[in-house]
């Protein structure tokens, strides 16, 4: 599925969805070019259990998120989706990785396309000690973009990782202008 409509149409949208499902199952939602609002994305992953991967272009973190409701819907649309693969294209905003890696948590592979003005060694550093207090059971890759990459930047990642025991056993590489860290499971 490759198409999100606005705010207005969500409703028909979600009711399309249901008409379809019972034919066929929906394992790809790519959200295209388009914003999506953490909320219309909860209220969309909660008729589509069967999501394996999940590709967002932007992700706008409501900030209305914090009634009982919505965190009871957050919790049951976690504890049902079985999302294993997460690209998310733009990042403005590190919360945006975090609120996705809590709502996904059989993630396996989360790749960031574009991280606007972050420090990616504070990025590396605060997801990895974020995955180990949360201990997500089933990441196991990052895949992210850096606008200059060079030979410095990778072996300062894995000097920061080694010496602060952020993980045991990874390997990490440059993959054109992508570093891909990926790690073994213990």
């Amino acid at each position: 599925m490759t198409s999100v409509p606005c705010d207005e149409y969500i409703e028909s949208f979600l009711s399309s969805i249901c008409t379809v499902l019972p034919v066929t199952d929906i394992y790809h939602l790519d959200t295209s070019n388009e914003r999506i609002i953490s909320s219309l994305l909860l209220k969309i992953l909660n008729v589509l259990p069967e999501l394996d991967s999940l590709k967002i272009c932007y992700l706008s973190i409501s900030q209305a998120r914090h009634s009982f409701i919505d965190d009871q819907n957050f919790r049951l649309v976690s504890y049902q989706n079985k999302i294993t693969k997460v690209y998310l294209a733009n990042v403005k905003k590190s919360e945006e990785v975090y609120f996705l890696l809590n709502l996904c948590p059989r993630m396996q592979y989360l790749k960031v396309n574009f991280i606007y003005d972050i420090d990616h060694k504070l990025f590396v550093r605060n997801f990895l000690r974020t995955i180990n207090s949360n201990r997500h059971q089933h990441l196991q890759s990052l895949y992210f973009q850096v606008p200059k990459i060079d030979v410095q930047i990778i072996n300062e990642l894995e000097e920061m990782i080694n010496h602060e025991k952020l993980l045991r056993h990874f390997t990490i590489k440059r993959i054109l202008n992508y570093i891909h860290l990926e790690w073994k499971l213990l």
